[in-house]
């Protein structure tokens, strides 16, 4: 039987051409990403806002089952949402923390939210509960706030970052930093071609490290965590105690609301060593600062503080850059802590 609309000869002229050009990409793309894993590259996803939002809707999907992990790269890259949910059945662990950005002001983001009635784990230090610090997550929150996330005015925006981070998982080529433009500037500047990463993150933006990764310096990781922190001190000098502290109520109101909707918050200081260790206790002294917000904001107002160190089971983990767990003692430090939220 004829179909009722054959293809006239220029359609069909058309339709190959299009056939042609489709595989030629695909060839094209093939050989750039054999190209570029050989190189030792591997696929990751890009964390952004658009990425946040999505896993902050998560939380308050969840109800009282959701354990919204907060806190920087130390939890973003040590703890696997996917272990803590099968060590806590029913429990829908969400991963909000962001490399290099302090959580308090996604802590306080929670507590102003009605909807979340679960548990708070926020991976922080007594450095990280300055005043100085308070906004650093405030764009997450921001950009959550406007609608994101199917949630008024960006269901559209959320469907397209599933559909990128699947792509950029699958990919080593949908990093940008291997798109056109990326590459012609850095052969017009004569600039090095990136190294493989050692840092990866999934589209639940949970991620690991690799320091067995070629060419990495963890030596030279391990001095610039030290400098840094140095360096920050001189720029944010450790205020008094007593200012800390005072400094720390806003903080205290956050946990009297999430305890009135029967939430729960389990602050948690990652461990650290070596010159990095040493750095933070000359500037926070733990007996002076870490032990006084235990024991006066977080105990007193009903929730947990649980320094790292005092966990066998985590105080022994390695790091080999002095902050940062491998991925090979991901599962081991995930469970520890899964144990601790038991």
């Amino acid at each position: 039987m004829q179909s009722q609309f054959p293809l006239t000869h220029a359609a069909k002229n058309w339709l190959l051409t299009l056939i042609i050009a489709a595989l030629g990409c695909a060839l094209l793309c093939g050989f750039a990403e054999t190209y570029r894993r050989n190189q030792g590259h591997t696929p990751s996803v890009r964390d952004d806002l658009d990425l946040w939002a999505l896993e902050r809707a998560r939380v308050d999907a969840a109800g009282d089952q959701a354990i919204a992990i907060l806190g920087t790269s130390r939890v973003l890259y040590g703890l696997d949402p996917t272990v803590l949910a099968v060590a806590l059945p029913g429990k829908v662990p969400v991963m909000l923390a962001v490399n290099g950005a302090y959580p308090l002001a996604a802590l306080a983001d929670l507590a102003a939210d009605p909807r979340f009635t679960g548990t708070a784990f926020v991976d922080i230090d007594a450095r990280g509960l300055a005043r100085y610090y308070r906004d650093m997550q405030a764009p997450q929150v921001h950009h959550f706030a406007q609608g994101f996330a199917g949630f008024g005015t960006g269901p559209s925006a959320a469907l397209q970052r599933r559909l990128l981070s699947q792509w950029q998982i699958k990919m080593v080529i949908a990093d940008s930093d291997f798109g056109l433009i990326a590459s012609l500037t850095r052969k017009f500047f004569a600039a090095p071609a990136p190294q493989p990463r050692h840092a990866t993150l999934a589209p639940n933006r949970a991620g690991f490290l690799d320091f067995q990764t070629p060419g990495i310096n963890i030596a030279a990781m391990a001095d610039n965590f030290a400098a840094g922190v140095h360096s920050d001190y001189i720029g944010h000098p450790p205020p008094p105690i007593s200012q800390w502290l005072a400094d720390l109520q806003d903080v205290a109101h956050d946990l009297a609301a999430i305890r009135a909707r029967g939430g729960k918050v389990v602050f948690f200081c990652s461990p650290t060593s070596g010159a990095h260790l040493a750095a933070d206790e000359q500037g926070y002294p733990r007996k002076i600062y870490w032990d006084r917000f235990a024991s006066e904001i977080a105990v007193a107002n009903g929730a947990k503080a649980i320094y790292a160190a005092d966990v066998p089971a985590l105080a022994a983990v390695l790091l080999p850059d002095s902050s940062h767990i491998d991925r090979r003692d991901r599962a081991a430090f995930s469970n520890a802590v899964a144990q601790l939220l038991r």
